[in-house]
């Protein structure tokens, strides 16, 4: 018993560790955008709720490459209202 509760620990302590740094790279993005423009709060929100490291890993790298706010939505492909 005391070895499942150990597993279930050590995977809730990973899924957090995912979770901050999931959040740490939608920070990072929010940074290097703000430097190219206005960034709407839904853009922000969309950013912020995204867990998919591999999808912020390809929007830190488009964000790092656009000239506009705008052009990253497009190229990121969220769709701005």
């Amino acid at each position: 018993m005391c070895q499942a509760v150990d597993e279930m620990r050590s995977d809730w302590k990973a899924e957090g560790k995912a979770e901050g740094k999931a959040e740490g790279k939608a920070e990072f993005i929010l940074q290097l955008l703000c430097d190219k423009g206005e960034v709407s709060g839904d853009l922000t929100e969309k950013i912020m709720e995204e867990k998919n490291f591999d999808t912020l890993n390809t929007w830190f790298q488009i964000a790092v490459r656009v000239k506009t706010v705008q052009q990253f939505a497009r190229e990121a492909g969220i769709e701005m209202v």
